[in-house]
């Protein structure tokens, strides 16, 4: 199905696995709302008791979020792309997956090196 989309749409690679982990976690949280409906489970009170632990847990976790928005951007602004070839402080190396959180290059001995967004 993702193939179809991508082949339609002309997506990048980049595009493609930013693409691929929207719809695996869509999926996922859909499967867990579904699953509690089954199960008689009230989701009101599961989603405000979220929306309390949510924040406490976003001014724990800011240098996430500051990767993540960074993320967007540079996935938005379209200068890194997958296969591109950069060079970040002493490490060069080419780029294997441009993320939300953070990019994965593979350096000139094939290692990987993950590089925060922001």
């Amino acid at each position: 199905m993702l193939t179809k989309l991508e082949q339609k749409f002309d997506l990048n690679l980049t595009a493609h696995y930013l693409f691929k982990d929207i719809v695996k976690y869509t999926v996922i949280i859909v499967a867990i709302a579904w699953i509690l409906h089954v199960l008689g489970i009230n989701l009101e009170s599961i989603i405000i008791s979220l929306g309390v632990v949510g924040i406490a847990i976003g001014f724990a976790s800011q240098d996430i979020v500051s990767n993540f928005i960074s993320g967007i951007f540079v996935i938005s602004d379209k200068r890194i792309k997958v296969g591109e070839v950069i060079e970040v402080n002493d490490f060069k190396g080419t780029i294997k997956k441009v993320g939300f959180r953070n990019t994965i290059m593979i350096n000139q001995d094939n290692y990987e090196i993950t590089i925060p967004n922001s």
